[in-house]
């Protein structure tokens, strides 16, 4: 999950330089927009797999 999260972050940033390069601020904004709403869904993913973690409830890691 960390790889695609990661993954995701650059090429938003690359859509954003070509947008800005291309003069198209709407969309330069809306890749921002996507890139921080993906940022805070990973970092809560994060929080609620650590709370999980280690309690009898949690089943085992699918891949």
């Amino acid at each position: 999950m960390a790889y695609h999260s990661l993954k995701a972050g650059h090429d938003y940033g690359q859509y954003v330089r070509d947008a800005e390069n291309a003069n198209k601020k709407e969309i330069a904004e809306f890749f921002r927009t996507v890139m921080e709403q993906d940022s805070e869904r990973a970092a809560r993913c994060h929080q609620f797999l650590a709370e999980l973690s280690g309690t009898e409830d949690a089943g085992p890691a699918v891949s």
